[in-house]
């Protein structure tokens, strides 16, 4: 049974409403004292490099510039190449979003098949053993699966569409297992059944436990919004900010 009552949630997500409302009056503070140099900014932003960064796909020698490599990777269907860079540059994610985007969107389709390849070592039985290794790419599959639902609605072909629903299940158990509380991995989970069309395989109940678990993630209410959840799961509205 749901052993929270409303009364602990709602006393949850004001104090997470407060404290994230302090750390973005913070931010917006510290930007307006930045001072920004005079000269106007070039086409592209340059990311150093990272002893992990792929530095050639199928033989091929990746541009040097961050949006052509994100096109590489895509192009070549690589999604644990495309995971990895990403991740790398994972705080830089405001300047490689629209490219990604882009890719994502003019992939269509491949883009869906491609990026469930990112889950290689974050679940089933060769989950990578490093657990900040393991954190970084939860988050990065986040935003790559947020990209990807923002990018274009998904279709998959039948066998895909059985591979999505088996890590589905995979998941969700892996998520549910010991009572772990995994809050990266909850609101990584909750975007890959948003992208994927998954929502109707989880019961509410399931909906709100893993929107419990991910709730200090302030990307949970766009997306309650976008995703439709604030009609399935109407209970939370009002501590997520509806």
């Amino acid at each position: 049974s749901f052993s929270l009552s409303w009364s602990h949630l709602d006393a949850h997500f004001t104090s997470l409403h407060t404290s994230l409302s302090h750390r973005f009056h913070l931010l917006q503070s510290l930007e307006s004292q930045q001072q920004y140099p005079p000269s106007s900014p070039s086409k592209y932003l340059s990311f150093p490099p990272s002893p992990t960064d792929p530095s050639s796909q199928n033989g091929t020698a990746l541009p040097k510039n961050p949006s052509e490599q994100i096109l590489t990777l895509c192009n070549n269907m690589d999604g644990k190449g495309l995971r990895d860079y990403v991740g790398d540059h994972l705080k830089d994610k405001a300047a490689i979003e629209d490219t990604l985007r882009s890719a994502l969107k003019s992939a269509s389709d491949a883009a869906a098949s491609m990026l469930l390849d990112s889950l290689d070592g974050v679940v089933g039985a060769n989950v990578v053993k490093d657990d900040k290794e393991l954190r970084k790419r939860k988050r990065t599959c986040s935003f790559l699966f947020k990209q990807l639902r923002a990018a274009a609605s998904v279709s998959l072909s039948f066998k895909e569409k059985l591979r999505a629903n088996r890590l589905c299940v995979d998941w969700k158990r892996s998520l549910m297992r010991d009572g772990c509380v995994d809050g990266v991995g909850a609101m990584a989970f909750l975007h890959f059944v948003a992208a994927y069309g998954l929502l109707s395989e989880l019961t509410v109940h399931e909906i709100l436990t893993f929107s419990v678990i991910a709730a200090s993630n302030d990307e949970l209410a766009e997306l309650y919004w976008s995703a439709g959840l604030t009609d399935k799961a109407p209970g939370l509205n009002s501590f997520i900010g509806f």
